[in-house]
């Protein structure tokens, strides 16, 4: 069984229970073997997805998550399927909507974000093995973060109307007071 795998100064190095194999190359070892990179799981404000659909505080519309305004702290744990090296695996993600370009996790396989404003997001994410193989797929995961009451379109105009017709009262009031005068 080979533990690890590691490529150096144009060898290759096999390590297994009780033996090394160095193989001389002058590039690295060519991945024939399709990755197929997946979400395992998520989570929001520390409860699983399938939880919050289960009670009926999340919605999936047309495979679009919708979570209420007050879940805005996101974990997501990736996963691939790959006959290799499980600790030769590196992961890549980006958040439409939120990162720029993509980012490398150092190590292991989850992805926190928190504090994420209201809005419609989709999480990409990729893996690369030893050999820079990248996953012939990557995952994509569409969620929305509803937007709370003060920040909804309807709340802003009523907002308006109400300084609107509050500055009219003064007015009249003041103009009332005049007119006794």
């Amino acid at each position: 069984m080979i533990d690890r795998l590691d490529y150096h100064n144009g060898k290759l190095y096999t390590m297994g229970v009780g033996c090394m194999l160095v193989i001389h190359t002058s590039s690295k070892a060519l991945n024939h073997h399709p990755i197929a990179t997946y979400l395992v799981s998520g989570t929001a404000n520390g409860r699983t997805f399938e939880s919050l659909l289960d009670a009926g505080i999340a919605h999936q519309h047309h495979a679009i998550l919708s979570l209420p305004s007050a879940y805005r702290q996101l974990s997501f744990e990736m996963g691939t399927v790959y006959y290799g090296f499980d600790d030769a695996i590196r992961y890549s993600y980006r958040l439409l909507g939120q990162d720029a370009e993509w980012k490398t996790l150092l190590q292991g396989n989850s992805i926190n974000y928190s504090n994420l404003s209201s809005g419609t997001y989709t999480l990409e994410c990729r893996s690369m093995n030893l050999s820079d193989a990248e996953s012939n797929t990557s995952c994509q995961y569409v969620f929305r973060i509803e937007p709370a009451f003060y920040e909804t379109w309807w709340f802003r105009l009523g907002l308006g109307l109400f300084g609107f017709a509050l500055i009219v009262f003064l007015i009249r009031q003041r103009d009332k007071r005049k007119q006794n005068e």
